[in-house]
């Protein structure tokens, strides 16, 4: 199961540890596959941002170095070309997760990435039942009552 990894180019240490962290997501973790390819498509757009950002190719050192402002400005950006806030938050989830992994592994440490709060979602309100659906429920009420109730949950 091998699948192919688009980072842009950076200095040969971050390329190693991201091609760990690849690595780690898919057989450590074993997370879906859309998730890896959401997880890479979210950090991808962040190092290539930073690499304007910074003006050079991007490095560990790089990485510990940044500052919240620097955070920010990738995500301002993201805000600026229509991404909404489910999308940003769910990049700095991504984003934050890669930190973590590198923290937990002693690869580097960047405290400025924990002071960001994720942006406020919109609350959904709940939808009514159809009127079919509402029959459905009120149908298979009794079903409830019955002993194996859990089973049929399962089944």
């Amino acid at each position: 199961m091998s699948t192919e990894i688009l980072w842009p180019e950076c200095e040969s240490d971050l390329n190693a540890v991201l091609t760990k962290w690849h690595d780690f997501l898919t057989f450590e973790k074993a997370v879906s596959k859309h998730t890896v390819r959401a997880y890479q498509s979210d950090l991808r757009n962040f190092l290539q941002f930073m690499q304007g950002h910074l003006g050079k190719l991007i490095c560990l050192n790089d990485l510990a170095s940044l500052r919240i402002t620097d955070f920010r400005s990738w995500l301002s950006l993201k805000a600026q070309d229509g991404n909404q806030a489910r999308s940003r938050a769910r990049a700095l989830s991504s984003l934050k997760s890669f930190y973590d992994w590198m923290d937990r592994q002693g690869i580097l440490h960047n405290p400025q990435i924990k002071n960001l709060q994720s942006p406020k979602l919109p609350k959904k309100i709940p939808r009514p039942l159809s009127e079919r659906q509402a029959q459905e429920v009120l149908d298979n009420a009794g079903l409830l009552i019955r002993d194996d109730w859990i089973a049929m949950r399962d089944g």
